[in-house]
C-alpha cells in the first residue's frame, strides 16, 4: 500500500480550516444599537416620565419601529396614545402627536355657525374669547371666558362661511359656563394668534 501523505496533510489542513471557519462564523454578533423600552406598564393618557424608560440593545437592522436612545428627550413630555407593557419597544406610533390637555383644565366643544368665529382662518392654538349675545343664568357678563386656546377646529363644509366644530381649551372650572352658552348664541373673538 502506499503512503499518501501529501493528500493527508492536505485534507487535515482543509478540515482544521473548515473548523476554525465555522467557529468564526458561530461566534460573529450582528451590530447592535441602543433603543428605548419601556420600564413601566403604560396607559392611555398617560404622560411619560424619565422613569418611564429604560434602554435595551436590539440588532440594528431588525425592522421594527423603535425610538433611538439619542431620542429619549423628545419621548418625555409626551402622550401615550395606546396601553403597552413594560418591556415593549418605545414607537412613535404609540404616542400621541397632538397636544395634552394640562391638570386643572378641560377641552369644550363648541359648533359654530357662520358669522360666529372670527373671518380670519381660525387655527389650532388661536386665543380666542368666547361671548355670548343672551346672558346666562347666575352670568351677566357677556363674556364667558377670556383666553381660551383653539384646542381643535373641524369645518363642516368648504372651511370660512361654513358651521365648524370648534374645541376650546378652558380652566375646569370654566367648563360649564362653555357647555351652558352653548344654547346662548356662543361666538368667538379672536384676540390673539
Amino acid at each position: 500500500m502506499r503512503r499518501r501523505v501529501p493528500e493527508l496533510a492536505v485534507g487535515v489542513v482543509l478540515i482544521g480550516l473548515g473548523a476554525i471557519g465555522a467557529l468564526m462564523l458561530a461566534g460573529r454578533q450582528p451590530p447592535r444599537a441602543p433603543v428605548l423600552v419601556w420600564a413601566n406598564d403604560m396607559s392611555r393618557g398617560q404622560v411619560v416620565a424619565p422613569e418611564d424608560l429604560t434602554v435595551a440593545s436590539i440588532e440594528s437592522d431588525t425592522p421594527v419601529d423603535v425610538v433611538d436612545v439619542a431620542a429619549a428627550t423628545d419621548v418625555v413630555g409626551r402622550t401615550v396614545a395606546f396601553g403597552t407593557n413594560a418591556g415593549g419597544f418605545v414607537s412613535g406610533s404609540l404616542l400621541d402627536t397632538g397636544s395634552t390637555i394640562p391638570p386643572d383644565y378641560a377641552v369644550v366643544g363648541l359648533r359654530l355657525g357662520a358669522g360666529r368665529y372670527p373671518v380670519s382662518t381660525l387655527s389650532v392654538g388661536d386665543v380666542v374669547d368666547l361671548l355670548t349675545t343672551e346672558p346666562l343664568v347666575g352670568w351677566d357678563d357677556p363674556v364667558v371666558v377670556s383666553g381660551a386656546e383653539v384646542f381643535d377646529v373641524l369645518w363642516l363644509g368648504s372651511g370660512e362661511g361654513s358651521d365648524a366644530l370648534v374645541s376650546l381649551l378652558v380652566p375646569r372650572t370654566a367648563a360649564p359656563r362653555v357647555v351652558a352658552a352653548t344654547a346662548a348664541g356662543p361666538r368667538l373673538a379672536e384676540v390673539t394668534s
